[in-house]
């Protein structure tokens, strides 16, 4: 059995040049931009055009909707997946998932396994900064690592994109891979010129973020509480907008990079949830969970059933990740402390649950066979 689903698909929008058929960048942007920064300015005259006219879920794209057709079976995966990764969620993603595909967490697993090419090479962005604390939080790293862990188990290269204030968290946990440091604002025009063909080197056949914050329409990042926190992110959404077509995000907010794909339904979905001046910048899959790091294990569970090997990490491997992330400098992004929790809830209360239960999804869905 088939069914029909509406699958959101990025297009350009009027005047932009079309993502090349190599999937890497363009040559000529019109990209994202705050006040500081001529490049950035640039962009930011095209993102409030988009905003005012609310004709658009990304930064210089449109959506529009597509038929296709997903086997039945794995809608059911994506939401067995989904029942798992969005438990005890109470910030206005149950809202948002009314929005996404029945299918949105497969839909991603099917992207990476099927559109990239043997020996990708795939850019991860996580960190987010907490301005009370004055450190990035333990939501993100760990699950940037498992779906890491995920690709490089199917034999792609992965490369870290974070900025200062996130370095040392990030590379924690990703020993193994490349980090590369994205300039913080202000840095001027020359500064972001030179990170994006530094990336542009990198030849990125995907990009994904997870838990990353995403620009508002003003050119500011903010957090949960409106409170401004651009001098500590730099603007990696920079990057997304030459990467179109070829993304996933993953966040649990409204403000993260990927909510731009929901624009138009974050102020109005669940107003006394959800952010009111919501991230303009799109992804072409979104992943929305309870906290970011489940919405990237269920990533790799998805991978897991659907390429039949065994790429999502264990409980203790999950419990090492965010002590990892602890001892370097990270803290709880709810309590501000730098405790074994993930957004207020301790390990033995979330992240090792869900990690036993999607385990059991994966053998589930393995012993009952799969067309």
């Amino acid at each position: 059995m088939m069914r029909v689903v509406e699958k959101q698909m990025a297009v350009p929008a009027s005047g932009l040049h079309v993502h090349c058929a190599h999937k890497h960048y363009r040559s000529r942007r019109k990209v994202l931009s705050v006040p500081s920064s001529p490049l950035l300015q640039q962009y930011m005259s095209v993102a409030q055009r988009s905003y005012n006219s609310r004709h658009t879920q990304r930064f210089a794209t449109s959506s529009i909707s597509e038929p296709i057709d997903v086997p039945d079976n794995v809608v059911k995966l994506s939401q067995a997946i989904q029942d798992i990764t969005m438990q005890g969620e109470h910030r206005g993603m149950t809202e948002l998932q009314a929005h996404l595909s029945p299918s949105y967490i497969t839909d991603s697993a099917l992207f990476l396994l099927e559109q990239l090419p043997p020996h990708a090479k795939v850019g991860i962005t996580t960190g987010f900064y907490i301005l009370s604390a004055g450190a990035p939080e333990t939501d993100g790293p760990p699950g940037a690592a498992a779906v890491a862990y995920a690709l490089q188990a199917l034999g792609h290269e992965v490369v870290f994109i974070t900025d200062k204030c996130s370095e040392a968290v990030v590379r924690s946990i990703s020993s193994s891979h490349q980090v590369l440091i994205f300039p913080m604002l202000p840095s001027g025009e020359a500064a972001e010129e030179a990170a994006l063909k530094e990336c542009a080197a990198l030849r990125l056949d995907a990009l994904i973020s997870v838990e990353r914050a995403g620009i508002l329409a003003d050119g500011t990042y903010r957090n949960m509480h409106q409170a401004d926190m651009s001098a500590f992110n730099a603007p990696i959404d920079l990057i997304f907008a030459e990467m179109e077509g070829t993304t996933v995000g993953i966040g649990d907010g409204g403000n993260e990079i990927g909510m731009g794909k929901l624009f138009e339904h974050i102020p109005v979905a669940c107003p006394s949830k959800l952010p009111q001046r919501a991230s303009i910048t799109s992804t072409t899959h979104l992943i929305v969970a309870t906290t970011s790091n489940w919405g990237a294990y269920g990533l790799a569970t998805a991978l897991s059933v659907l390429s039949g090997r065994d790429l999502l990490i264990s409980p203790p491997t999950g419990r090492q990740l965010v002590r990892k992330c602890l001892e370097a400098g990270a803290v709880d992004g709810v309590t501000g402390k730098a405790e074994e929790s993930v957004d207020g809830m301790p390990l033995e209360d979330g992240e090792l649950p869900i990690l036993t239960q999607l385990h059991a999804c994966v053998m589930d869905f393995r012993n009952r066979g799969f067309d």
